[in-house]
């Protein structure tokens, strides 16, 4: 029936070596931050003192303290405090282009100085990079099987509907207006 069609492991591999290029991927980096946030039409004395905060977290973690907790305790971002500032992998342009620039120029560990975007005064982590490359096979095996099933299951119901439509008798009947208009067939 539909519900059963399996995908042999080889046609899953020949998917994905003919289609290697779709499982390409630029460089990652997995980073966490702190964020000093800063309103948009914030007055040069309010992004003052945002700098300096910003400033005083760096001095900070270079006399040792942790990262994660200086993350949790202070940072602005309400998405990535409450796990130490993890941002986890980001490709080049999810984050603005002088937070980029820092983030895939530090070495793994590193902390970079204070820098600013558009949302403020941020410290940047590096925790890990991923070169670019392609995706392993191992971390699509499960999507080609499924994108693989679901294209024989509709090839399956097509010749199905077209088994259907063979077998059964249709007829049209057209209705042409009599004299008058007075409906006959």
């Amino acid at each position: 029936g539909l519900a059963d069609i399996q995908v042999s492991e080889k046609e899953i591999e020949k998917f994905y070596e003919q289609n290697r290029n779709s499982f390409k991927r630029g460089e990652t980096v997995k980073v966490s931050h702190i964020l000093v946030e800063v309103e948009k039409d914030a007055k040069p004395a309010a992004k003052l003192k945002a700098r300096e905060k910003a400033a005083d977290l760096k001095r900070m973690l270079s006399e040792g303290k942790d990262f994660v907790e200086i993350a949790n305790t202070y940072s602005d971002c309400s998405r990535t405090k409450q796990v130490g500032g993890d941002l986890g992998y980001i490709k080049r342009g999810y984050m603005p282009p002088e937070f980029d620039k820092v983030a895939f120029a530090l070495k793994k560990s590193e902390v970079s100085d204070v820098i600013e975007t558009r949302f403020g005064y941020h410290i940047i982590k590096l925790v890990d990079r991923q070169p670019a490359g392609f995706v392993p096979l191992e971390q699509v095996r499960d999507f080609i099987g499924k994108y693989l099933q679901e294209g024989l299951r509709r090839e399956k119901i097509t010749a199905h509907v077209q088994e259907l439509k063979q077998r059964a008798r249709i007829e049209i009947f057209l209705r042409r207006k009599g004299p008058a208009g007075t409906g006959s067939v």
